[in-house]
């Protein structure tokens, strides 16, 4: 990877970041799906004996690391997506 494709990636990442902390504070939907989604965690944990309740964490890990390798090829789909556009419609 070049220096610009890195710094792209670098402006696109705390881009991503901004917006997702921002949405964090303000959407509603997000914060009930996000106490439903701890209950949840916190019961099937509070089911497991406690020497299996770390599989629970390394789960959750796993999970948001997928996520996020997800959310960053959509959005730089997404760049890519918006760069196609702009040079059909001439403007780059």
């Amino acid at each position: 990877m070049n220096v610009f494709e890195e710094n792209l990636k670098t402006a696109m990442i705390q881009s991503e970041y901004a917006l997702v902390l921002k949405k964090r504070k303000t959407n509603t939907q997000y914060q009930q799906f996000e106490r439903e989604y701890h209950q949840l965690f916190d019961q099937i944990r509070g089911l497991l004996e406690p020497e299996h309740r770390g599989l629970m964490l390394e789960l959750e890990d796993l999970g948001n690391a997928l996520s996020c390798m997800e959310n960053d090829w959509i959005y730089q789909q997404g760049v890519r997506d918006c760069i196609t556009l702009l040079r059909k419609v001439r403007l780059l």
